[in-house]
């Protein structure tokens, strides 16, 4: 199959004989996403032999590439989004989205798959093609012993209320632990300011700060998103024990 953005991306099944062009790939790309994923616990080596077992039929694999040029994998075990690579290169370019979007083709009764808690960028993918989390784990089951979360996408768009309030209690959890790491660096920034607590507060760097979290919420947008912060930062600044006069 040809992607339909016209960048002329071919996606096929992968064969054996595409080896070293993939291995290379996922070499760059597996170290290219450090931080955001955990360093790699396999050498080059033996990454090369796990991916000669996959394209020999250990999993359904394929591949994106363009003139030639392997940029991606994609491979699916069972109902499994077992794993998703891009060449470091080339990422930003929608062909992750392809990808995803070919694998719900093949597997039009579902999909599940786990991903790193760090992988923001990843889970985000994941989230605007309709996956949801549904479980996080401290990360003793992996390889890498990381922290990890699963999500699923489902074809049926009846989704009960108790599965929707899961998923906010995911998101509440994470939005609590965020919101504490706040207030602890908050708390060591009034340490240093020459005047601290309500009364040092820079209105113009709170400014920049909502414009910039309104590029990744647009749906909140400014407005909310300012109220939001403005009660965020006086909860922060009283549990660095500043509070308003």
């Amino acid at each position: 199959m040809r992607s339909d953005d016209g960048a002329d991306l071919l996606v096929r099944p992968g064969r054996p004989e595409d080896l070293d062009a993939v291995a290379t790939m996922f070499s760059a790309a597996r170290r290219a996403a450090v931080p955001s994923m955990p360093p790699p616990v396999h050498t080059v080596e033996e990454d090369h032999a796990w991916l000669a077992d996959q394209l020999a039929g250990d999993r359904e694999a394929w591949v994106a590439e363009r003139d030639g040029q392997v940029l991606g994998l994609l491979l699916l075990e069972n109902d499994w989004l077992h794993s998703l690579y891009v060449d470091p290169g080339h990422q930003g370019e929608g062909i992750g989205s392809v990808l995803v979007d070919l694998a719900k083709t093949l597997r039009p009764e579902g999909l599940q798959l786990w991903v790193f808690q760090t992988n923001t960028g990843a889970r985000r993918l994941y989230a605007r093609h309709g996956f949801v989390e549904r479980e996080e784990t401290d990360g003793r089951a992996n390889e890498e012993r990381a922290p990890d979360v699963r999500m699923q996408w489902s074809p049926v768009p009846d989704v009960s209320v108790a599965e929707l309030r899961g998923r906010i209690d995911v998101i509440d959890d994470h939005l609590a632990r965020l919101l504490e790491e706040r207030a602890q660096v908050t708390a060591q920034i009034q340490e240093r300011k020459r005047t601290p607590g309500h009364g040092g507060r820079d209105r113009e760097r709170e400014r920049e700060i909502v414009e910039r979290m309104a590029e990744h919420a647009p749906h909140l947008g400014a407005e909310r998103l300012a109220l939001i912060m403005d009660a965020v930062i006086r909860a922060s600044l009283d549990a660095a024990g500043h509070p308003e006069d």
